[in-house]
């Protein structure tokens, strides 16, 4: 899996969200943030006096998405983003090792084994075990041995 953060101006959101749904993207965490690169801000005159505005808003879009994918949504975003212009924003790509749904928590390394909770119940990975949860029942899980 790669995680893709693009840094985008503010105006850009809606066609870079349209165009990582029609390749594919099925989630994605929009922020709203400020920053600078290299064109430094700029200088604005307000009421007689110069200000400096060194942190322009942005929108950083935020995704995890299956390697086979990652291309098509780098090129999606360059394609709906792109304007040519100084500040355009830039996209960092980078390795997923493992990612946790708060729903079912899977393959959490404790003490050299490894764990995953469903509905409360907490299940370790013990080879040689009959599947049975933390209640002394049956868990009927996937993994073939299972003990509290």
């Amino acid at each position: 899996m790669k995680k893709i953060e693009a840094i985008i101006k503010p105006f850009k959101t809606e066609p870079v969200k349209e165009a990582l749904t029609a390749v594919g993207v099925e989630g994605m965490t929009l922020s709203e943030v400020k920053g600078f690169g290299r064109q430094k801000g700029h200088s604005e005159i307000y009421r007689g006096t110069e200000y400096t505005v060194d942190f322009l808003p942005k929108v950083k879009f935020e995704m995890v998405v299956p390697d086979d994918r990652a291309q098509r949504a780098v090129e999606a975003i360059l394609s709906a983003a792109r304007t040519g212009k100084i500040g355009d924003g830039k996209i960092f790509v980078a390795e997923v090792e493992e990612a946790v749904r708060f729903r079912k928590v899977w393959g959490v390394v404790t003490h050299g084994n490894k764990k995953f909770i469903e509905n409360g119940q907490v299940y370790y990975v013990d080879p040689g075990k009959d599947a049975e949860s933390n209640d002394g029942k049956s868990s009927g899980h996937p993994f073939q041995s299972l003990v509290r």
